[in-house]
């Protein structure tokens, strides 16, 4: 699988060297605890996949399921839209408002991140931090 997909095996290695040493923030530049939501941002698989292609290339991933277990990265298989719209939610004073809440579930569609809670609140806070930029004419709604 190696030679098949380097693409993956970098993408492994990526998250675990993260997930170990955090990141840097490209607008801040400053680092950051690695996330739920980077790791969305590098790949959709599951924690069980993950293991499974870590392994397939013979990588231990050393330390990294206290990573998983605090996101609860097990059994994203919910989705969480309804509990989004219906709650509140303020970052530096701002309410999120329903068209705020509808673009930030269509950005987590659009990428393929799972819609949940945890991860509407990460899109949200660096929406309003001017971290995360969305276009919104680009964002397909599903």
């Amino acid at each position: 699988m190696e030679e098949r997909n380097p693409a993956l095996k970098n993408t492994i290695n990526l998250i675990i060297a993260q997930i170990h040493n955090g990141v840097i923030d490209e607008k801040t530049k400053q680092k950051r605890e690695f996330d739920i939501f980077d790791y969305y941002t590098l790949t959709s698989m599951s924690l069980k996949e993950f293991m499974q292609a870590a392994g397939t290339f013979g990588i231990e991933p050393i330390g990294i399921k206290g990573f998983f277990l605090q996101n609860d990265l097990r059994n994203i298989s919910h989705d969480d839209t309804d509990r989004i719209m219906k709650m509140g939610y303020i970052v530096n004073g701002i309410e999120a408002t329903l068209e705020q809440k509808k673009l930030m579930i269509n950005y987590l569609r659009n990428n393929n991140m799972p819609v949940t809670v945890p991860l509407f609140r990460l899109a949200f806070k660096r929406y309003i931090n001017n971290v995360l930029t969305i276009e919104s004419d680009k964002i397909k709604t599903l």
